[in-house]
């Protein structure tokens, strides 16, 4: 059994997520909309899915409050990561923000030599 870490979207991005035609959903994710990660063991993404289904009931003590679905993510152990769509999976990749135009120029910029100054000659005896 692989170990899969869901990650459960926001309620309120959620929504907006299940309006969007599912070829113009963004592939993108970003951590801040996934606040609940719970892990759960499964034969395979789907097995995963279908354990998730057990947090939809609202008990207290369940992480999300609600099913895995929609707009929700899989991690598996070799860090790939699956949006559920509507037909499935997909492929998708946690978004990085590109870095500001300080931190692009101080990058074009070369590294000072990091090996140690050769020690000064000695002095000429007399």
């Amino acid at each position: 059994m692989a170990k899969y870490w869901a990650f459960y979207l926001k309620d309120d991005v959620s929504r907006r997520f299940r309006e969007l035609p599912a070829a113009s959903a963004k592939k993108q994710i970003r951590a801040r909309d996934y606040p609940v990660t719970v892990e759960v063991e499964a034969d395979d993404e789907y097995g995963a899915w279908s354990l998730l289904q057990a947090f939809g009931s609202g008990q207290p003590g369940e992480p999300a409050g609600r099913a895995f679905g929609v707009g929700d993510a899989l991690e598996t152990e070799d860090g790939r990561l699956l949006l559920c769509m509507f037909g499935g999976y997909e492929a998708a990749s946690w978004w990085v923000p590109e870095p500001g135009p300080e931190a692009a120029a101080s990058a074009a910029e070369p590294l000072p030599d990091a090996s140690p100054a050769p020690p000064p000659d000695p002095p000429p005896s007399s």
